[in-house]
């Protein structure tokens, strides 16, 4: 009978390291399994690797900030309401108050200008702005705000 890879490990090794798992037993301990090991950390609604992404994304986020807009379109593109606009850990809120108009007035051109003259499909119109990247509007109002 062919013995089992946990007997096989067992036999193979005579120390452990981290993540073996040790059976205990009257005639001896036997590494018969590995499990993962790492640095976990608890973030109130669970754990989460270290090295992992979510944590190196807050990580990136509390070193450079966050700026999130939010656009309510129609059917054709059009903007229905004036983007909401958040800029979190960026400047201080009031500059970031004094440099809303200049920051809606660039998103709302760059919406004017990927919708052109017709209807734009919603996923054309993300495409569009996505290479566009950044409006030169809201880096140059953040920049001159944050200079003074």
């Amino acid at each position: 009978m062919p013995s089992s890879p946990a007997s096989a490990k067992s036999s193979s090794r005579s120390s452990s390291k981290n993540g073996d798992m040790v059976r205990l037993a009257s005639s001896g301990a036997a590494v018969v399994d590995e499990v993962p090991v790492g640095r976990l950390a608890s973030d109130g609604k669970g754990l989460l690797p270290l090295d992992g992404a979510a944590l190196k994304d807050r990580r990136r986020t509390t070193f450079n900030g966050t700026a999130v807009a939010t656009l309510a379109l129609d059917r054709q593109g059009r903007l229905v309401a004036p983007p909401a606009i958040s800029l979190i850990g960026m400047v201080e809120p009031a500059v970031a108050e004094e440099t809303m108009p200049a920051l809606r007035g660039a998103l709302e051109r760059l919406v004017d200008e990927a919708t052109g003259r017709g209807r734009v499909a919603m996923t054309e119109l993300c495409a569009t702005l996505a290479r566009r990247g950044p409006a030169p509007g809201p880096q140059r109002a953040l920049r001159q705000a944050a200079v003074g």
